[in-house]
């Protein structure tokens, strides 16, 4: 037990060595892809927001690819929809997806919002929300049952005989 750490074994070597081999996280300052995102940005004021879109798309990829191999095995239906073989590798993708940054300051009495990356900070944040949207969207609309369903008329509305037509009252 240190200041900052909880480290538990059987033996009181492992242990130290445990905590004794874990560094200091690196700030994220210190980081090249950091620097160059935010080096044609100027100084924030208010905001400041990073994204590193290849590192998460490649954490994404770890995550969700193997749940794809396993779905289509148990469920081979799936394969009629998405074909996990032809996905292309994390590091395909995640090497066009360059680090996203915003800044926001205050400038002659109004905000400026500046974004730069491969896609903006909005980008970056509305895709995921607009997907997560339609696919809701697309469960709805699948579930409902196909083909025409009889409405039935209100209660209310019984039918009017047409003006001059007789009517047979059965007692």
């Amino acid at each position: 037990l240190s200041a900052q750490k909880l480290a538990c074994g059987s033996d009181r070597g492992v242990v130290d060595r445990a905590i004794a081999g874990t560094a200091a996280p690196k700030p994220l300052t210190t980081t090249g892809a950091y620097r160059d995102a935010m080096r044609p940005l100027p100084e924030a004021e208010q905001t400041l927001a990073y994204l590193d879109l290849g590192a998460l798309y490649q954490r994404f990829d770890t995550f969700v690819r193997p749940i794809l191999q396993m779905t289509s095995a148990l469920a081979p239906g799936v394969n009629n929809t998405i074909d996990a073989g032809k996905l292309p590798p994390a590091e395909v993708v995640a090497r066009h997806l360059t680090p996203c940054a915003l800044v926001r300051r205050y400038v002659h009495g109004g905000y400026r919002t500046e974004s730069i990356g491969s896609v903006t900070f909005g980008q970056a944040i509305g895709l995921p929300v607009a997907a997560f949207f339609a696919a809701q969207h697309l469960r709805d609309f699948s579930s409902r049952p196909t083909g025409a369903t009889p409405v039935p008329p209100p209660a209310s509305l019984s039918p009017v005989p047409a003006p001059g037509a007789t009517v047979a009252r059965t007692p």
